[in-house]
C-alpha cells in the first residue's frame, strides 16, 4: 500500500510588550469565529495514494515509501515524527486542510494539520504542516542558519470533550492566526514565548497560550534544515499575566520556562489544553511555586 505524506484528507500590559516584542496583536488574533473557518476543510483520512505535488515511487512496505522520487522533503519527515509517537497505521482523524494553498494565493499559511487521539485518549494531539517547507519547491524562507523555514511547527493537545468523537477545528483555526502573524511578520515562536489571543473559543477560561517544546514529538533534522515542534497550551489570563511576570523578573523567556515547569505539576506533562478548567492562580499551592521562582532574584 502506497502512503502519501502529508495525509490529504496579544493585548498584554505594557511591561509584558517590553520583553515580548514578537507577541500577536488582539487586532489579528481574537477569538476564533465561524468566519475565520470560512477557508478551512475538514477531510476524515482518504484512501491513500501518491502526494500531488510530487508523485511517490518507491518501494511499498519499507522506509522508502515514505521518501519522494526526488528527495527528502519536509512533509516526510514531520509525517514520520508523527508515526514514530503513534505508528505507520494510525491515521490522523481528521486531517485538517486549508482550501487554497498559501503558496497559490490562499489566506492561510498552513496548508495540513493532522489530528490524532492522544495514546492515552483522553486528548486530541494537533500537529500542523507548513510552518517549514513541505514541497519540492521552497515556500518559507529559511528564518535563520540551520532551519528549515521557521524551523518548527505547532502542535496542542485539546482535552476531549464529552461525546467528541473528532477532533475539533478551532484548534487549526487558532494555529491559521498564528501561522498569518509569523508569515506577516516573518518572525517565528519559540520555547518560553507567550501569546495573548482572546477566548480559544466562545466562552472558554483559557485566552492566552504558552509555548514549549513538545514533551512527545522529536526534533527533527531535515534535508533543509532543522525542526522542532512547539506545543501550544491555553492559560487564562490570571496565568499569563503571571507568566510573564516571571519572566520580566528572571530574564525573559527562561521565566516562562520555568513557570511551565510548574504548570506541568498541575495540569499534566504532556501540558493538555482544558478549554474549561478553574484559574490555577486560585491554588495557594500553585501560587506558591510560582513565587518561589522569583524569590531568589528578588533577595538579591
Amino acid at each position: 500500500m502506497i502512503r502519501r505524506p502529508p495525509r490529504s484528507t496579544l493585548s498584554s500590559s505594557s511591561a509584558a510588550s517590553d520583553v515580548y516584542k514578537r507577541q500577536v496583536s488582539t487586532q489579528s488574533t481574537g477569538a476564533v469565529s465561524a468566519d475565520s473557518m470560512a477557508s478551512f476543510v475538514l477531510e476524515p483520512r482518504t484512501a491513500l495514494g501518491e502526494f500531488p505535488e510530487e508523485p511517490y515511487t518507491g518501494t511499498s512496505g519499507t522506509d522508502s515509501e515514505l521518501r519522494w522520487s526526488m528527495g527528502l522533503y519536509g512533509g516526510v519527515d514531520i509525517q514520520n515524527a508523527c508515526d514514530k509517537l503513534y505508528g505507520q497505521d494510525v491515521h490522523p482523524f481528521p486531517q485538517f486542510m486549508a482550501l487554497q494553498k498559501y503558496h497559490l494565493g490562499g489566506p492561510d499559511p498552513l496548508d495540513y494539520t493532522n489530528a490524532y487521539s492522544t495514546l492515552d485518549g483522553k486528548c486530541w494531539h494537533y500537529v500542523s504542516m507548513g510552518m517549514s517547507n513541505l514541497h519540492r519547491e521552497v515556500y518559507v524562507p529559511h528564518l535563520g542558519e540551520g532551519l528549515n523555514g521557521f524551523g518548527f511547527e505547532l502542535t496542542l493537545r485539546a482535552t476531549k470533550m464529552p461525546g467528541e468523537d473528532t477532533a475539533p477545528i478551532w484548534v487549526f483555526a487558532l494555529m491559521q492566526k498564528l501561522a498569518r502573524h509569523c508569515f506577516q511578520n516573518h518572525r517565528g515562536f519559540k520555547h518560553g514565548h507567550a501569546a495573548p489571543v482572546g477566548p480559544l473559543v466562545e466562552g472558554s477560561t483559557m485566552n492566552a497560550v504558552l509555548f514549549a517544546r513538545d514533551p512527545q514529538l522529536e526534533c527533527s533534522e531535515t534535508t533543509r534544515g532543522r525542526v522542532e515542534f512547539l506545543t501550544m497550551v491555553g492559560v487564562t489570563g490570571a496565568e499569563f499575566e503571571a507568566a510573564i511576570n516571571v519572566a520580566i523578573k528572571t530574564g525573559g523567556d527562561a521565566g516562562v520556562g520555568g513557570f511551565l515547569h510548574v504548570l506541568q505539576e498541575f495540569i499534566g506533562e504532556d501540558l493538555p489544553t482544558d478549554l474549561h478548567r478553574k484559574c490555577l492562580m486560585a491554588n495557594p499551592e500553585f501560587v506558591a511555586k510560582v513565587e518561589a521562582l522569583t524569590s531568589e532574584v528578588e533577595a538579591t
